[in-house]
């Protein structure tokens, strides 16, 4: 897991024109690994290196979400919001406790016998 390099050598370019060099993107990987995960590369597990890159690409996504909303914004543009119907009636009975419930299996937490 130490060559983060594209095989095709391109670069990763977001709208906003920031070009992401193998070499940024791998640091990025790295910082995430390290200081959201907490783990070094040499003990870090597959779902480790999925979280850093998972973290590390939700930031650069995140920073070109915040320019296109502030342009929006600077725009004076409308945006269109959408709530579903079936999301409101879920929620609802989630909170009043009508919803799905969950059991817990008495087999998961009870002691086995020492027979």
């Amino acid at each position: 897991m130490d060559d983060f390099s594209s095989a095709a050598g391109t670069l990763a370019q977001p709208a906003s024109g920031k070009v992401h060099t193998p070499a940024e993107l791998k640091a990025a990987v790295l910082a995430k690994l390290t200081y959201s995960v907490g783990k070094i590369p040499e003990v870090a597990s597959p779902r480790d290196w999925f979280l850093a890159v998972a973290f590390a690409t939700r930031d650069i996504v995140v920073d070109r979400w915040f320019e296109s909303t502030a342009q929006v914004y600077a725009d004076g543009r409308k945006r269109v919001y959408y709530l579903s119907l079936e999301f409101l009636i879920g929620r609802r009975d989630q909170t009043s406790g009508r919803g799905p419930r969950r059991r817990l299996s008495l087999a998961a937490v009870r002691p086995r016998d020492a027979t």
